[in-house]
């Protein structure tokens, strides 16, 4: 019989890994690593888990970290989607990881404080392309920011995240003299 157990450190690799496992010829589990010489699965689970953390860290505010990780997230469902780690992960093993990251960021964006927070999000509306006042407008009417938040995150959670927000984006309207709604909606 051969069975790997968990992967250590890598606890989205275990649900793909339970995804994909099968049955011996005396009905125990091999686990996919199981075939695979040495920690072959290992490595490439940690070379995966790498070049993900280096794409988030390629975002520069953790606010875009949080809305890029929700817009994979599909529809109103707890599932994500990525096309390049589903190739490498199974679907399971992928949603599982993007979850643990989902939580992981919106949980480091509540830490911090909240003028780091007013801070990080006055750098996404206002160092990218495009016109600051505008996109904050938008956002105090149509609120985006709104679904952003993980569905495993807790309601606590969400309500400390929503009354963070409206703070930061009245603290920041008034530094920036937006009206409170866009005209033009």
């Amino acid at each position: 019989m051969y069975s790997s157990g968990k992967c250590a450190g890598y606890p989205f690799a275990e649900a793909n890994m339970r995804a994909q496992a099968g049955k011996s010829g005396d009905g125990n589990t091999i686990y996919l690593e199981a075939s695979m010489p040495g920690n072959t699965t290992q490595l490439r689970l940690a070379a995966v888990e790498d070049s993900w953390r280096q794409t988030l860290e390629g975002i520069p505010t953790q606010i875009g970290k949080l809305a890029y990780l929700a817009s994979l997230r599909t529809g109103q469902a707890a599932q994500y989607q990525h096309y390049g780690l589903a190739q490498r992960l199974g679907e399971d093993g992928t949603s599982a990881m993007l979850s643990n990251s989902h939580v992981r960021v919106f949980r480091e964006w509540l830490a911090l404080p909240l003028t780091q927070q007013k801070q990080d999000v006055g750098r996404y509306l206002f160092e990218g392309e495009g016109d600051g006042a505008s996109s904050l407008a938008s956002w105090i009417a149509l609120e985006p920011w709104a679904a952003w938040f993980p569905l495993a995150s807790r309601d606590v959670e969400r309500e400390l995240y929503r009354g963070d927000m409206t703070i930061v984006l009245e603290l920041l309207r008034r530094e920036a003299s937006v009206d409170r709604r866009d005209p033009d909606l």
